[in-house]
């Protein structure tokens, strides 16, 4: 009842607009999306064929993801782009800069099992908040995905938006945009007061935004 009420509050006190995949990608398009059971850490079905949409209708120059989890949302990626995709995440020292969140999934991470080898995906480990940026050049798609602590995902956007191309127009998407996460949601909020028109995903916890 508590952490139902905790919810509540933090929808009222951060309240972010939904709007319908549909309004983004109203054509029906043909998506290559494998079987994604539930898994803790993980995206959703729902979630997944909408990020395959969004990227075939886009058809990016080069991706970047922070948060590689296992690789699946990675290899997604790559499948419907068929662009290089960067993805960061922590190596073997699991240590951080800022306060980290899920740290259970941190310790158990198996860090891109599911895209070793494939030439369209290149890997790079570290912690976002010291990694140098300047490395993957630019991209013009982002999935935030990392730790979900207002700090990160504060630090995490602020160093694509800096290698973001303005044109073509730059896409961001944020997971776990929801009561669930409150320093995501948070700050998603802070940027929308900004003036960055940021909505939620019906039916996900992704973030959409178009530069």
């Amino acid at each position: 009842m508590i952490e139902h009420l905790k919810k509540k509050y933090i929808n009222w006190r951060y309240p972010i607009p939904v709007i319908s995949a549909r309004e983004i990608c109203p054509k029906h398009q043909k998506v290559i999306v494998d079987y994604f059971p539930p898994e803790s850490g993980g995206i959703s079905g729902d979630e997944a064929l909408f990020i395959a949409a969004l990227v075939q209708k886009m058809q990016p120059m080069r991706i970047l993801e922070i948060g590689t989890f296992l690789g699946r949302t990675t290899r997604l990626l790559v499948a419907n782009s068929g662009c290089m995709v960067h993805t960061l995440d922590l190596g073997e020292d699991k240590t951080t800069k800022l306060p980290a969140s899920n740290l259970a999934l941190i310790n158990k991470n198996r860090v891109g099992e599911a895209v070793k080898g494939s030439p369209f995906i290149e890997q790079h480990l570290g912690d976002s908040a010291t990694y140098d940026f300047k490395k993957i050049g630019f991209a013009d798609l982002f999935f935030i995905d990392g730790s979900h602590t207002y700090e990160y995902v504060k630090n995490d956007t602020e160093k694509c938006m800096a290698i973001a191309l303005k044109k073509p127009k730059s896409i961001f998407l944020w997971h776990d945009v929801g009561p669930g996460c409150p320093g995501v949601q948070r700050y998603i909020w802070k940027l929308r007061k900004k003036g960055y028109d940021i909505k939620r995903i019906k039916n996900t916890s992704l973030g959409y935004l178009k530069l």
